[in-house]
Formats: C-alpha cells, structure tokens, sequence
C-alpha cells in the first residue's frame, strides 16, 4: 500500500520585472527592484523548503509500512536483525533540530536512504 503524496502547489510566478530597470524622477527604482525579487527568493525557500519536507514524510511512512510488512508475520532471523540494525542506525543519528540546520535534514535523509537498503526490497 503506497502512502498518497500531498498536491503539489502551483509554481511561484517570478517577480514582474523587465530587464531595464523602472525609472523614478530620472533615477532608477532598485530599491522596489530588489525588495520585489528578495520576496521572491523568500517564497521559493519556503516553497522548497516545504517540499523538501514532504518528500522525506514520504519516504518515512512509506518505511514504516515496509516495516509493518516484515512484521505482519513472525519475522525470520534475518528480518529481526535488519529490524534491530535499523534501530541502531537511527539511535546514532545525532540531530538539533531546534537549530534549524541544513546538516540535520542531510543527515536524516542519508539515514533514509539506508534504512531503504536495508527494509525495502527493490523490484528488479
């Protein structure tokens, strides 16, 4: 069962700019220029930032059903210790979230990625 990824919102319109730069009195706008494309980049942070997000809560759930699946029967030896191993793995990841920092989303993802190796078995 494959967990639904959320709609993924329209893409930002770029700032209306041309690529001369509006005059005021003679003298050229850059102020309202560059607030207009700092709000820009400040939308598409967010936006990506968002779906960034999103995309690592989908890998997660769809982990924890991968691991719902080895368990839906008595787990092997071998499921019980890639099920064990997994627990180490991210007993070791070492996060501060509070901080805000890019290394703690690097590191949880890479900790996905292993987890994947590890649970999910590729169709090939």
């Amino acid at each position: 069962m494959e967990p639904e990824k959320e709609k993924q919102p329209a893409p930002l319109p770029r700032p209306e700019v041309s690529s001369a730069p509006r005059q005021r009195d003679g003298d050229y706008d850059l102020e309202k220029d560059l607030l207009s494309r700092l709000g820009y980049l400040r939308q598409a942070a967010r936006e990506a930032g968002h779906n960034y997000v999103v995309n690592l809560e989908f890998s997660l759930i769809s982990l924890a059903d991968a691991v719902k699946q080895l368990t839906a029967a008595e787990p092997g030896k071998k499921q019980r210790a890639a099920l064990k191993q997994a627990i180490e793995w991210i007993d070791a990841v070492k996060l501060k979230p509070a901080k805000g920092r890019r290394k703690d989303l690097k590191r949880i993802e890479q900790a996905i990625a292993e987890l994947e190796k590890l649970l999910i078995k590729k169709k090939t």
